[in-house]
């Protein structure tokens, strides 16, 4: 009978599969964190995916895939009250001058939305067309 091979051993390349590097400031928590859902999670792809600012804090010694993401989770979630405040006066004040052009305007206020709903905020469709 030969030896099973754990899935995660074949994959050359995780940005193949995770092509989302998490990073504080640009990419959303939640759909990075979703595309783990879909393979199988190990340490080294978590540690593959995200940003050196990000690595340095989560490391330690013997800990779990597991441990990993739940430590990121707290670095991204923790604090939800006043990060929602924070976010929703930053979409209120995102200007279009600030902006090239309205598809990057468009993409400001489209990751600023993700934030919110990282932290559990919902802003209402009123305020979005607002």
């Amino acid at each position: 009978m030969a030896a099973k091979i754990h899935p995660a051993i074949t994959v050359n390349n995780i940005k193949n599969f995770i092509p989302i590097t998490l990073e504080m400031n640009k990419t959303q928590y939640s759909s990075w964190v979703e595309l783990f859902k879909y393979t199988v999670a190990l340490l080294q792809w978590i540690y593959e995916t995200i940003s050196n600012y990000l690595l340095l804090p989560i490391l330690k010694l013997g800990q779990s895939a597991e441990q990993a993401r739940e430590r990121l989770k707290s670095m991204f979630q923790d604090n939800q009250n006043s990060r929602a405040i924070y976010l929703k006066q930053k979409f209120s004040n995102t200007k279009q001058d600030d902006f090239l052009d309205i598809s990057s305007y468009c993409q400001a206020l489209k990751i600023i939305f993700d934030k919110l709903i990282d932290v559990g905020s919902k802003m209402e469709e009123k305020q979005l067309v607002l």
